[in-house]
């Protein structure tokens, strides 16, 4: 056997554990996010997981349907202006975009400017302190890779330096990661800022969607 073919199978065995557990690879604890969400921001909070687990699978066209809407959504008083403008933007870009990986790096804008929208409104936003799940097959492995991409976006909802660095290395330790995704997760933890781990975020969106197409998780 050689090693491209067994490689192959390898990839074949990724593709039927992903497809069998859709929630597991491609939608992340969605749920428990939104349900933290407070009220004024939950009409931006819930497309802009759309947008989001769409990307995961490499789904273009989703994802730029969510966007439009997230691009068009309204807000409180309170909470217009300028971070308004600058997620209308982020959210434009991906609904304009021509390839996931731009569509990814807007959606990472957006989760930035989430966060630092809720710093400066001092908004109490909460989400689910979701334990790190075992690794011990290929199932596992894939939620544990699904794990790691929820910290790093909690991350940059929430502002939070430490969830997001907890990503990155539980990324960095994840079997089954191949040598890009590698070198995007090394990136989310050498960033030191909130644009920084911005771009990191979607350049390794973009990566794990490719993955996901070539290996048929969608």
């Amino acid at each position: 056997m050689t090693v491209r073919t067994c490689w192959r199978g390898v990839l074949f065995v990724i593709a039927a554990v992903a497809l069998a557990l859709p929630l597991a690879v491609q939608a992340p604890s969605a749920p428990a996010q939104e349900r933290a969400t407070s009220p004024p921001s939950a009409h931006h909070f819930e497309p802009s997981i759309r947008v989001r687990d769409a990307l995961v699978r490499g789904d273009l066209v989703v994802a730029r349907r969510a966007a439009r809407e997230l691009a068009r959504a309204g807000a409180p008083i309170s909470l217009r202006g300028l971070w308004l403008d600058v997620m209308h933007s982020a959210a434009r870009e991906v609904e304009s975009a021509r390839d996931v990986g731009a569509a990814a790096h807007g959606l990472g804008t957006v989760a930035r400017t989430c966060g630092e929208c809720h710093r400066e409104m001092g908004a109490d936003v909460r989400m689910s302190e979701a334990p790190v799940p075992p690794r011990d097959d290929v199932a596992a492995r894939t939620r544990h890779h699904a794990w790691a991409t929820d910290r790093l976006w909690e991350g940059l909802v929430l502002e939070d330096a430490e969830r997001y660095a907890a990503g990155a290395a539980a990324l960095l330790d994840a079997p089954l990661v191949d040598d890009r995704a590698r070198e995007r997760a090394r990136e989310a933890q050498r960033a030191r800022d909130g644009a920084q781990r911005a771009r990191a975020y979607g350049a390794l969106l973009g990566t794990c969607a490719e993955c996901h197409r070539t290996i048929g998780a969608l």
